[in-house]
């Protein structure tokens, strides 16, 4: 696992491209380079859901929780739950074995909103996670996630870059 893994979350108001089309809306990931992206559902729509209540499209997030080893482009619409999706996914880097800290991830995304929301999310998460859990090993990990969580990279591309600058 690298020691410094990115996340790209998209609101859906660009398309991912390759040779010049867009990435078809079908796809669930496209490997591009060293990055794969992932398409939780066609802009524009609601997630569909099969009978049994499972979102049609809960290979690419069980993806986007697991695949800890991969860079991830993640594109969704609105109220698609790719921030949930991407909030599992930090938690799941953070506590799995060869764990990663904290302050070596970058999450980026398009708008302070989005970042705010998105650091709210994964404190709650940590929190929620550190409340229920008796292990220590365990319980130190969630603790320093905690402690590095306002200084984490969760920020637009615009704020990543910049901090890249002054560091």
């Amino acid at each position: 696992q690298d020691a410094f893994s990115a996340i790209r979350m998209s609101s859906g108001h660009d398309t991912w491209k390759q040779s010049g089309s867009p990435l078809p809306q079908s796809s669930r990931s496209l490997p591009i380079g060293n990055y794969v992206a992932k398409s939780l559902k066609p802009r524009g729509g609601m997630t569909q859901v099969t009978s049994s209540g499972v979102p049609q499209d809960q290979s690419a997030r069980d993806d986007i929780a697991s695949r800890l080893d991969e860079t991830l482009f993640v594109e969704a619409g609105a109220g698609s739950g790719k921030t949930q999706a991407l909030v599992e996914r930090v938690v799941n880097l953070v506590c799995s074995p060869g764990q990663t800290c904290l302050r070596d991830l970058a999450v980026i995304t398009f708008t302070h909103k989005a970042a705010a929301e998105l650091r709210h999310r994964i404190r709650a998460r940590f929190e929620e996670l550190l409340g229920d859990c008796s292990e220590p090993a365990l319980r130190e990990t969630l603790t320093t996630a905690l402690e590095q969580l306002d200084e984490a990279a969760i920020s637009t591309l615009h704020g990543f870059a910049r901090r890249l600058l002054s560091e």
